[in-house]
């Protein structure tokens, strides 16, 4: 049997032919934090997504906001299919008084108190006149608002040209910004991505990966965790404002997942309306990677990384994946720790600066205490960390001067002391 040598076993990380030790894959925090001194930021390119074209119809949109916005059809049905265009709103009351300089005939229109009252202080035919010079533009549509009955010849007018009247009861000011909301959210800049959107202990958590990661099996075990899930497989991730991104689910797949080897499962049915959410903010992205060694993962956390979605930088944390991992764990903790540094608390950080002031207090002092010299040259003393010899003259000199001003040289003290015991 070959002899084996010294810390070069099963399990140590000696000396192989001469060649250096391996480094251990989870090395110690001490060493970690001496590489990150001070916190820095990587920023990761753009997460492979596919853009989305974002257009509405009036059918679209008396779909969505029927119910919410108590809309009714007045006329106008044929021209359903009319696309809206831009989330801004208009209202028509210069076009109405024949000023089409600043008309914005591309948005949906908007008749107030103040364009009912205009148009019925009109005679019928320059009320019918005003009203077709604003047809022919082909408006999405016009909606009354404040529950006011149409103007007379509005309603065979949009019948006759195609274009949709609807009527709402709410307040010109409230609806507008109903309606202004509802519609920036559906023509905000967004795409869709491969992966799986948990809300997890209130964060919106984007778990992506190559295909097989396990992104489906991490999110089944933190619903039943008592987390939440919005999407599985195809995120729709819009950006509704600065910095904000939301994530949803689409229409089809919506509370459903995919795990292999079982196959589609409806959450909702399984977990109930509590282990669901349509939709949610994104605050963390995670990726899931398959372990290389010899690859560098973050062990401190003193380094913050990003990941740019739709040109908003999200927090990311990059977690490799090994046999063994709880990954629904791991993913909790990662959770939690970005809710402390959105709170303005950088565990690591206060770690690091302990550890620093408790490393600068343990190093020994460079000053160096006199002491004798060989050969009886006099004292050393130390002088920005390098000894030097004092000359015996200077010793010499040093003792004149104290008999000067005493009358005694300093051995006579001594001298004294030892008769008087």
């Amino acid at each position: 049997m070959d002899a084996v040598a010294p810390g070069a076993g099963a399990g140590s990380f000696g000396d192989r032919d001469g060649a250096p030790p391996p480094e251990p894959r989870h090395c110690g925090l001490v060493r970690g934090l001496r590489r990150h001194r001070m916190a820095s930021h990587k920023t990761a390119p753009e997460i492979e997504a596919s853009e989305i074209t974002n257009e509405m119809t009036i059918q679209q949109l008396v779909d969505k906001a029927a119910e919410s916005f108590d809309l009714r059809v007045v006329a106008g049905a044929r021209g359903f299919g009319r696309k809206i265009l831009s989330y801004n709103l208009n209202r028509p009351g210069l076009a109405f008084a024949g000023f089409f300089q600043q008309f914005y005939h591309e948005r949906i229109q908007i008749l107030g108190g103040n364009e009912v009252e205009y148009l019925s202080s009109l005679s019928r035919s320059k009320r019918e006149a005003a009203i077709r010079r604003v047809l022919e533009t082909k408006p999405p549509c016009m909606i009354l608002t404040t529950g006011f009955e149409p103007p007379e010849g509005l309603v065979a007018l949009c019948d006759s040209m195609e274009t949709p009247l609807l009527a709402t009861p709410l307040r010109t000011t409230m609806f507008v910004n109903k309606l202004t909301g509802l519609l920036m959210r559906e023509f905000a800049p967004s795409m869709t991505t491969h992966g799986t959107l948990v809300n997890v202990f209130g964060l919106g958590v984007l778990i992506t990966g190559k295909s097989g990661a396990g992104k489906s099996e991490c999110a089944l075990e933190l619903i039943s965790r008592g987390h939440r899930l919005v999407a599985d497989d195809v995120v729709i991730i819009s950006r509704v404002g600065p910095g904000v991104l939301v994530g949803r689910s689409s229409e089809l797949l919506r509370y459903h997942m995919e795990i292999h080897g079982v196959g589609i499962i409806d959450i909702l049915s399984m977990f109930g309306i509590g282990a669901v959410q349509k939709e949610s903010e994104i605050d963390l992205h995670i990726r899931l990677e398959k372990w290389e060694e010899g690859k560098s993962y973050e062990r401190v956390g003193i380094e913050n990384r990003f990941a740019s979605i739709l040109g908003v930088l999200a927090p990311e944390c990059v977690i490799p994946i090994e046999p063994g991992r709880n990954l629904s764990i791991i993913v909790e903790a990662a959770a939690l720790n970005q809710k402390t540094k959105n709170a303005g608390v950088n565990v690591a950080a206060q770690f690091n600066q302990r550890l620093i002031e408790r490393m600068t207090r343990a190093q020994p002092s460079t000053v160096s205490e006199p002491r004798p010299a060989p050969g009886g040259e006099g004292p050393v003393e130390a002088d920005g960390g390098a000894e030097k010899t004092v000359p015996a003259r200077h010793a010499a000199k040093k003792s004149a001067a104290e008999k000067k001003r005493t009358g005694k040289t300093p051995h006579s003290f001594g001298k004294a002391r030892r008769r008087s015991e």
